[in-house]
């Protein structure tokens, strides 16, 4: 009896030192270069680029890194994407089916430029692991969903600043979801985000609903596709706030209307009330023909 129980805790004890032996190479391989390279193969693969990025760290099934660079090929939508603070959520289930699945990606800041990436960036390398074991590794890889808490992007003409973003797979394309920061689009002033949906599909930009505010009480909204045609709302926004600086001292009230804004056209209307008109030479030739001060500022009830 005795030694029926030897054997069995002798056993216990095998079983226990071959899952440490087991669980640190398995370990050790994670946090390789090789496993790295793989990682950046597959995320440099999966936006036509080249990635690079810091050694990773595990902990269970989440693994961290500091840094993420990513620079876009000449097929690809993405010009450059660095992204700091990474930490990355690992479906250890999916592997066994044979697909690298990531099931959630964190980030605290990402800094990214959309368009053309560069024609003479190389394609990115494969791995420098062994052949006998990658024919054991899966071959598929796959991103879930990512939330930045801070995201700046770059559209050229347009940007993004200081917006909180989830990003997620959606068909043939991504979605995206974000709340808070700015939006800059020359001419425009700067916008305050309330929130935005929107879609980046075959090479088209698809917005599905956006909040925008400009001062106190401004709002405004834009949905559609590019390339296509934008359709914008807006409303009790204060002249001043949306005006340049040749008509700020001119043009008081509250503005609203619509447009849709189309590649080669623009077309909609604007709406200003309560308001009023001043600093023009014909009011003042008016006032000073008339003798009466009060027609250098007319009152504007409603005008379109």
């Amino acid at each position: 009896m005795k030694n029926k129980r030897a054997w069995i805790f002798l056993s216990l004890v095998v079983v226990a030192v071959t899952a440490l032996v087991l669980t640190s190479r398995l370990k050790g391989f994670l946090e390789s270069d090789g496993f790295r390279q793989m990682v950046e193969h597959h995320t440099g693969s999966a936006f036509s680029g080249v990635a690079e990025m810091d050694p990773l760290r595990w902990n269970g099934s989440a693994a961290r890194s500091g840094t993420l660079r990513l620079t876009g090929g000449s097929n690809s939508k993405v010009e450059s994407i660095q992204a700091t603070t990474l930490q990355a959520r690992v479906d250890w289930s999916a592997a066994l089916g044979g697909t690298w699945r990531v099931e959630e990606i964190t980030a605290e800041n990402l800094r990214g430029k959309i368009g053309s990436g560069e024609a003479a960036i190389p394609c990115a390398t494969e791995p420098s692991l062994p052949g006998w074991l990658l024919v054991f590794l899966p071959s598929r890889f796959e991103i879930g969903k990512a939330r930045i808490a801070s995201a700046d992007l770059d559209f050229g003409p347009t940007a993004i600043t200081g917006s909180s973003l989830e990003i997620q797979p959606d068909g043939s394309g991504w979605k995206f979801q974000g709340c808070g920061g700015e939006f800059i689009q020359s001419p425009l002033p700067v916008l305050a985000i309330d929130s935005f949906v929107a879609r980046a599909v075959d090479g088209s930009f698809e917005i599905d609903s956006s909040s925008l505010r400009l001062g106190s009480d401004g709002k405004i909204s834009a949905k559609g596709r590019w390339p296509g045609a934008i359709d914008i709302e807006w409303q009790n926004i204060l002249a001043p706030d949306l005006l340049d600086s040749k008509w700020q001292n001119k043009v008081a009230g509250k503005l609203g209307g619509e447009a849709r804004v189309e590649e080669r056209k623009t077309s909609g209307r604007v709406d200003l009330r309560d308001g009023s008109l001043r600093g023009f030479q014909v009011l003042e030739d008016i006032a000073n023909f008339s003798g009466r001060r009060e027609f250098r500022q007319l009152p504007i009830q409603k005008a379109s």
